[in-house]
């Protein structure tokens, strides 16, 4: 009972920063949770360790930048 009357007021969007990327190569994903007094933006990246690093600064950067106009708090 207390869990529920602790999320009642916690929503949630997922949001669509999934362009560019490729299955078990390079994967992102990210969700909005939103309160009455804040945004937090949780942001899950993946790249397989041997493909080029600077792909994959680039895809940080496209998704930072897209998620920088939604004006929340970002957890990468």
């Amino acid at each position: 009972m207390v869990l529920r009357n602790m999320f009642k007021n916690l929503y949630f969007n997922k949001i669509n920063i999934s362009h560019n990327c490729k299955e078990k190569d390079l994967e992102r994903c990210g969700v909005e949770l939103v309160t009455k007094s804040s945004k937090l933006i949780i942001l899950r990246l993946y790249r397989v360790s041997t493909r080029d690093i600077n792909q994959y600064t680039k895809n940080l950067h496209d998704a930072l930048t897209q998620l920088y106009k939604l004006q929340a708090q970002i957890l990468i």
